[in-house]
């Protein structure tokens, strides 16, 4: 009827695998807020209010990749309300940290606190590889392949909690094969959960054609170049939901 299931237990789930059941070695109930009208200023005012159940927390990594996403007023602005979301709905016990793949000197380390946590968000600028040369364009995308395999082991030293990042990226770095695995390895192992969100919705093909324009790039082969970038940014994306247990998510950009 809409209504949220309460006190439910393990034993009132299965987990079918190729048919088979399995069988579920933990079982941890989360309470989140309930979705509905709130006062504008909950979302910013800190929880003072503690408890040792850290069991029914979650750990929240929003990793901001302002070293690889373009200069563009609505991806930006479009990366900043999906990290805004994260943010608004956490629990009371819940608590996050926001990451950038380039420029940390506005980082914050994990709080509960959603109005310094917002501050972060706020802080976040895009398009540094705009301005380098080829050089250190690929500087920039190994920063955010770094910060990616960073956060992963970050949040696998974290215990007795949930534990995701949500990676705000157009995903046009895409780490080495051997990286990938390793990536992987270390996430399913410590259970961390990676939700790509991509700021661009379905845009990131039409941006690239448009640069590829502007820099004189009228052939087909430039616009089968941008093609292909932009799948195997998808693609990337989507792999790191899907093997980590998660999913991709692409925002549709917010007005500028």
């Amino acid at each position: 009827n809409g209504s949220p299931v309460v006190n439910l237990k393990a034993a009132d789930f299965e987990v079918l695998e190729d048919g088979k059941r399995q069988k579920i070695a933990s079982f941890t109930p989360v309470s989140v807020p309930a979705e509905g009208p709130s006062p504008s200023w909950a979302a910013t005012v800190p929880n003072e209010v503690t408890t040792n159940a850290v069991g029914q927390s979650r750990a929240w990594l929003i990793l901001l990749d302002d070293a690889t996403l373009p200069f563009e007023a609505q991806m930006i602005a479009s990366a900043k309300q999906a990290a805004r979301q994260v943010i608004e709905r956490m629990g009371p016990q819940d608590t996050a940290a926001v990451v950038f793949t380039a420029d940390n000197r506005n980082a914050l380390d994990f709080t509960t606190d959603k109005a310094r946590l917002l501050a972060a968000v706020e802080t976040f600028r895009a398009g540094w590889h705009s301005h380098m040369n080829e050089r250190a364009d690929v500087q920039f995308d190994r920063a955010a392949s770094i910060a990616l395999m960073r956060s992963v082991e970050s949040l696998s030293e974290i215990t007795d909690r949930r534990k995701s990042i949500v990676f705000v990226s157009v995903g046009s770095a895409v780490p080495r094969p051997d990286e990938m695995v390793r990536l992987y390895g270390i996430a399913q192992a410590a259970h961390v959960t990676i939700s790509p969100v991509d700021p661009s919705g379905l845009g990131f093909e039409d941006y690239l054609r448009s640069r590829f324009l502007a820099r004189g790039g009228t052939g087909p082969r430039s616009m089968d170049l941008a093609h292909t970038v932009a799948r195997a940014a998808e693609h990337h994306l989507q792999g790191l939901a899907t093997n980590t247990g998660f999913h991709a998510a692409q925002s549709q950009p917010s007005p500028a």
